[in-house]
Parts: structure tokens; C-alpha cells; sequence
């Protein structure tokens, strides 16, 4: 999927709302491929879809954003990292995800709001 992006969100500073991505973001790409039967992700079918989206990933690679790759934080892109459990682990993809400054911002919601964790995911915001 192909999100086109740009206009008027690029009026909004990165650390107005957590959504940074905006000045010269031109679209998102949400590539995916869905299991329905655990086993079925090691058929051939199953592993030549894969592969196809592997390399269309290393034909997008020169067009992303880089240092960091950035990504969207509803678009779980597990190449960046996981790990809900410690600041460290998280911020290796969380400052990708959301920008550092808006990712600190998040933490310090996240502890107040939802200090036990109950709302988490592989790459979701962790409690400080």
C-alpha cells in the first residue's frame, strides 16, 4: 500500500503531535504478507512471496529515509527492532518511529497513563 503524503502537514512542526513524519516525506509504503495457518509460511508459495517482497525492499532501500530509517508507528517494520521491555532496547526504533524528542514526550505519557503496560505491542511505547 501506498500512502501519499505532504500539503498542509508539513505546516506542522515534527514536535507539535506526535506524527513527525512531514517535510519531505513523499509517501509511506506498507509492504506485508499474511499467514492465515501458522504452518503455511514455509510453503514455497508462501516463501517465493516473501522473497518477492524482499526485493522490492532493496529496490525501495535508496528511496527511504536513512539515519535513521524512519517508519510509521502503525506500520510495524520489525528490520528496525522490538523490545517493549527498557528505555535502551526501545529508543533504538522508538526515535525512528516518532522522533527523539516526541518519543521522550511519550514515555513520560505512557508512565502516567498506563504505568503497568497494559496497552503494548513488539514496538509500542515502554514504561520508563
Amino acid at each position: 500500500m501506498i500512502n501519499p503524503l505532504g500539503g498542509t502537514i508539513a505546516d506542522y512542526s515534527e514536535t507539535a503531535i506526535p506524527y513527525p513524519h512531514r517535510v519531505g516525506v513523499l509517501y509511506q509504503v506498507l509492504k506485508t504478507v499474511s499467514f492465515f495457518d501458522q504452518s503455511s509460511d514455509t510453503t514455497p508459495i508462501s516463501l517465493s512471496r516473501i522473497a518477492w517482497l524482499e526485493s522490492l525492499e532493496k529496490l525501495l532501500t535508496p528511496y527511504v529515509s536513512s539515519n535513521p530509517r524512519e517508519a510509521y508507528a502503525n506500520y510495524v517494520d520489525l528490520d528496525l527492532g522490538v523490545g517493549n521491555d527498557n528505555y535502551e532496547e526501545a529508543s533504538v526504533w522508538g526515535e525512528r518511529y516518532w522522533k527523539r524528542n516526541n518519543f521522550k514526550k511519550l514515555i513520560q505519557i505512557k508512565a502516567k497513563v498506563d504505568p503497568k503496560n497494559f496497552f503494548r505491542r513488539p514496538q509500542g511505547i515502554p514504561v520508563f
